[in-house]
């Protein structure tokens, strides 16, 4: 049965930009099961399967000529109607991407041509690319990113699709198949097990991709695909832009492949009762909700806590899952599905909340722990508990070959059998710190008389630690720094373990409610966002907030106020745009310059906790060796321009790095400016620069 092109756009355009991804980078990730569940999902009959359903759909619509230039139509017209309605042209872009998903992503670009147009219905002879097809598919996929995020705010989901690294000619197609939705569904667990905090901004030469490349290799299951990208020199530049996307954005919930979230359903263990239970970890998509599953009706404390349940873990060590929902502050209700994963080595730690044993992802340091081992692997686990620590046998849980109970202190941390690091304390783990006298667990405050420990990466025999930029010079126990051993002042402190920051805050007292004086009155550009921590908080003056304001609100237009002790400093309003993408200033016909703008440094001077993506932009004017008209700012959202008149260069500190000019540069800039936004009382004069820079011969040739 043949299915029409809005049949394809609609069902596509709700299975991978919907409601649920809110906020979240969102994939067009293509391939044959996936399309075969798409079909089932809308009832559509396609006996020959969906993917060659979707071809035939696809090559009534090819042309001879400029084979893809009836959706570059269709895209124009969705434009110029304003965005109204589903992209139109979902199911060309669909092919792009299938036509990765079906390529070894090894062989290149010559491979992925040859069957691009096979399933365009081409004749293969001449070979490569398709008359006009890259131009016209590159002019959809950014019209798709600005529809995502100008348009539609992130609500159906956040643009991905990008050009940046990769073959050139297929960047925007592979961009979307890097990794598959059931790989992406587990990168919250990586993101776990390995340490990192949600929405957490890694420095540039931190290497994500090696991580995961370990945690596969320690036997995590992924797609083949995605192990094919990992041994890919050229992709994996691609994958670790998507890893720090998909962290950055991670809001510390874990989801299934369909996008539903999951809470981890933990075994607990009452001695007193010798009963075993269930508890689940609150996480920061949930916390202060009230959750319903079965008999149980528990309002959720902070993320980090943990809430005990009544469900019984049936053999408590099977793998099950229970369906339940959270009402949320705002009265929204959200499904959930409580979670639980089958291990044959599990161990339980005290757990504070819970006053029990409570299921952890490794065991703690000079503390006793429990641990229940399957009779398969009790002899290794029996190894390696000797190895690392002290352990006794406490009892045998079953009939039969009966799982053994023991009693478990490790004194140090090495590495052990991959089945097994769970017994190594903070194996796998990235470095964090623990302990202390904690305040607030998502901001990391703590009371001055007690400063956490520093726990360094298990398995490794030194660790670069600095203090504020200080190198700390006492020897670790353990792979653990005491920073107790040193006398802090109040204020916040910058920890940096190999290359990864992390910033605590010390106070010497606690006070309950607020008691702010005015700090900090300049309003805010509208088109600047900040989110703002303590000692700040947000004043609602004709401010949008963005976000919930628990934690850090991000808000446009506001004003700040501070603490009686923050300092008083007036806000420049030269911070212009988001540092993500490209920027560009432009003059006359072959004038561009790629500016790199920093963010200034005395945002950071006022303890605030700015986004690293706000982007100074006036002081770069003055670096550019030409007379400025225009300043561009490619990003994955679109392209969008505004008059160099907007910027006084003598605003600021330049920056280190100088603007790259020439032709090659100008050739970039001239590739976009067809799909550029302005605001309406800049469009005359745009659209006359344009005109004239594209009608030289310095710049592209209009059709």
């Amino acid at each position: 049965m043949h299915y029409s092109e809005r049949a394809w756009n609609t069902a596509l355009r709700a299975y991978f930009y919907n409601p649920v991804l809110s906020q979240r980078p969102a994939y067009l990730c293509i391939d044959d099961q996936v399309l075969d569940h798409i079909a089932r999902a809308n009832q559509m009959d396609t006996p020959s399967g969906a993917a060659q359903a979707l071809i035939d759909t696809v090559r009534q619509n090819v042309r001879s000529r400029r084979p893809t230039s009836y959706w570059h139509e269709q895209a124009v017209a969705w434009k110029m109607r304003g965005y109204i309605g589903d992209p139109p042209f979902l199911t060309v872009l669909a092919i792009s991407v299938l036509s990765v998903t079906r390529n070894d992503p090894t062989t290149g670009t010559r491979s992925y041509y040859k069957t691009l147009r096979n399933l365009l219905g081409l004749p293969e002879m001449p070979p490569g690319c398709p008359e006009d097809f890259d131009s016209d598919t590159q002019s959809m996929w950014i019209m798709l990113n600005y529809w995502l995020g100008q348009e539609l705010h992130g609500s159906y989901g956040l643009p991905t699709a990008s050009n940046d690294h990769g073959y050139s000619n297929i960047a925007w197609p592979t961009s979307q198949a890097i990794m598959q939705s059931s790989d992406r569904a587990r990168l919250p667990q990586f993101f776990t097990e390995l340490g990192f905090e949600y929405g957490e901004t890694l420095p540039a030469e931190f290497p994500i991709v090696d991580r995961l490349r370990s945690w596969v290799r320690s036997g995590h299951s992924v797609s083949k695909r995605l192990k094919h990208v990992l041994s890919t020199k050229g992709l994996t530049r691609q994958l670790d832009g998507t890893l720090r996307m998909e962290l950055l954005r991670w809001d510390g919930a874990e989801r299934d492949e369909c996008g539903v979230k999951t809470l981890p359903l933990l075994l607990t263990w009452d001695e007193y009762s010798r009963c075993f239970g269930s508890a689940v970890k609150v996480t920061p998509d949930v916390e202060h909700g009230v959750l319903s599953a079965l008999d149980d009706v528990i309002e959720l404390e902070e993320a980090g806590s943990f809430s005990a349940l009544s469900i019984q873990v049936q053999g408590f060590f099977a793998a099950c899952g229970h369906q339940a929902s959270v009402t949320l502050e705002n009265n929204e209700t959200i499904d959930v599905v409580l979670r639980r994963t089958y291990r044959d080595c599990i161990v339980l730690s005290f757990n504070d909340d819970l006053g029990q044993f409570c299921e952890v992802q490794h065991a703690e340091l000079d503390s006793e722990n429990l641990v229940i081992a399957h009779p398969d692997c009790s002899a290794k686990a029996e190894a390696a508990m000797g190895r690392l620590g002290t352990f006794e046998l406490k009892d045998r849980l079953s009939r039969g070959k009966p799982w053994k109970l023991y009693k478990y202190t490790p004194t140090r941390s090495a590495l052990v059998d991959t089945d097994l690091t769970q017994l190594s304390p903070g194996s796998g783990q990235l470095a964090t710190v623990e302990g202390g006298l904690l305040i607030d667990r998502r901001r990391r405050i703590y009371l001055v008389d007690g400063p956490p420990d520093v726990q360094a990466e298990a398995g490794q025999s030194t660790a670069a630690l600095a203090i504020d930029g200080q190198r700390w010079k006492t020897e670790p126990r353990n792979n653990r720094y005491r920073l107790a051993e040193a006398q802090f002042q109040v204020g916040a402190h910058e920890i940096n373990v190999d290359g990864r920051p992390m910033t605590i805050t010390l106070v010497d007292h606690v006070q309950t409610g607020s008691n702010l004086q005015p700090g900090l009155g300049h309003p805010l550009r509208p088109t600047l966002r900040l989110a703002i921590s303590e000692p700040f908080e947000l004043v609602e003056r004709g401010a949008q907030v963005l976000e919930s304001d628990r934690g850090a609100p991000t808000i446009t237009g506001a004003v700040v106020q501070g603490l009686p002790t923050a300092p008083t400093k007036s806000l420049s309003s030269s911070i212009a745009t988001s540092a993500q993408g490209r920027h560009f200033f432009v003059g006359d016909p072959g004038e561009a310059a790629e500016i790199f703008p920093e963010s200034p440094a005395w945002l950071g001077s006022l303890n605030l906790d700015v986004a690293s993506s706000a982007a100074d932009i006036a002081p770069c004017l003055g670096q550019v060796p030409f007379t400025s008209k225009w300043y561009v700012h490619q990003g994955l959202s679109g392209a969008a321009a505004i008059p160099s008149t907007a910027f006084d260069p003598s605003e600021g500190v330049a920056p280190k790095r100088l603007p790259r000019v020439g032709p090659d540069v100008w050739k970039e800039v001239a590739e976009i400016v067809d799909v550029v936004e302005v605001a309406a009382a800049d469009y005359t004069s745009w659209s006359r620069w344009r005109d004239t820079a594209t009608a030289e011969p310095s710049g592209r040739q209009p059709e």
